[in-house]
């Protein structure tokens, strides 16, 4: 991970973009060829996605989640676990089998479970192999498939929601133990929150397991890596008095010095630049600040950013890319 910044110089030289009318309003996506976007559908859509057909791979890493009852809704997740046996289900099985079948997980601890389809989220993975987990139809990128199996392993990638339970959710499935986490336009800090409770329930499992190997060792618990910027000083007062262990600042990423201080920030609080950045400037807000925005944190060289977009999330969206996560 970059513990310093580029040249603001030498970014601009190196900005590769891809440029369409958004509106009326020409729009450039930052560094396409050092980032890959990819629109994630809204949860409801994402119930009834073939994604969940698809295979997933031996030792791929998810999010189990608790069921919800009878309707079998998603509920709240529960832990980390590592596929062991995907088989695909039953030949001739439609797709509301095929959702539901089996696959069996391991937990940190050893357990095994047989956990339906559609209660596994895939949690993407950095590889410097990078092997996409999605589809185009532009020719720009590839798919990494064997057979109907997708790989959920990635390069540097922006994920583009358009609501915010999903944005959310993206945060606290993909951002992992031990990483640095950075919220733009964090407001009354809620996604923060669940974000570090999400590396609490790993740091926890990740506890156990040694204490199972060296009952008489003590490891020291690491505390998450978080920091939530906002431009409102009542959120962020607000923030503070809500969750007053998780550090919050009042700090404009859209201007040259309030980026300056938030790498600043970054450094001190997180004690690097940040693996993951968050960024919710509001979901109606117009494009051209959101793109400034993302662009500004692209500095950062973080491996992962999710942005909460109504109109980047369309215009993403209509580039051919296809999610295949859930």
């Amino acid at each position: 991970m970059s513990t310093v910044a580029s040249s603001p110089t030498k970014e601009k030289a190196e900005i590769q973009t891809n440029q369409t009318t958004v509106k009326g309003v020409n729009i450039t996506l930052p560094l396409l060829k050092t980032y890959t976007y990819i629109p994630v559908p809204d949860l409801e859509i994402r119930d009834s996605s073939t994604a969940l057909v698809s295979l997933l791979p031996t030792d791929c890493l998810v999010w189990v989640y608790s069921s919800r009852g009878k309707k079998k809704r998603t509920g709240k997740a529960y832990l980390k676990a590592r596929v062991l046996e995907d088989d695909g289900g039953k030949e001739g099985d439609g797709f509301e089998e095929m959702k539901e079948r089996r696959v069996l997980v391991k937990y940190p601890k050893g357990s095994t479970y047989s956990a339906r389809r559609s209660l596994l989220c895939p949690i993407l993975t950095p590889t410097s192999d990078a092997r996409y987990i999605f589809g185009s139809s532009n020719g720009t990128t590839s798919t990494h498939w064997r057979g109907n199996l997708v790989d959920f392993k990635c390069g540097r990638t922006v994920l583009v929601a358009s609501e915010t339970d999903n944005y959310r959710k993206l945060c606290h499935t993909h951002c992992r133990r031990g990483e640095g986490f950075l919220e733009v336009g964090c407001d009354y800090g809620f996604c923060i929150e669940l974000v570090g409770r999400g590396m609490e329930v790993e740091e926890t499992e990740a506890r156990r397991e040694r204490d199972d190997e060296e009952p008489t060792v003590t490891a020291a618990t690491t505390a998450p890596r978080l920091l939530g910027i906002d431009i409102s000083a009542e959120s962020i007062s607000l923030a503070s008095q809500k969750f007053p262990k998780i550090p919050f600042f009042v700090a404009d990423a859209l201007s040259e010095s309030g980026l300056e201080f938030v790498k600043e920030k970054c450094v001190e609080v997180l004690g690097a630049l940040p693996d993951v950045i968050a960024i919710d400037i509001n979901g109606i807000r117009e494009i051209e600040a959101v793109v400034k925005c993302l662009e500004n944190v692209m500095s950062f060289e973080p491996r992962l950013i999710v942005v909460k977009s109504r109109e980047m999330f369309k215009y993403v969206d209509g580039m051919g890319m296809k999610w295949f996560g859930c």
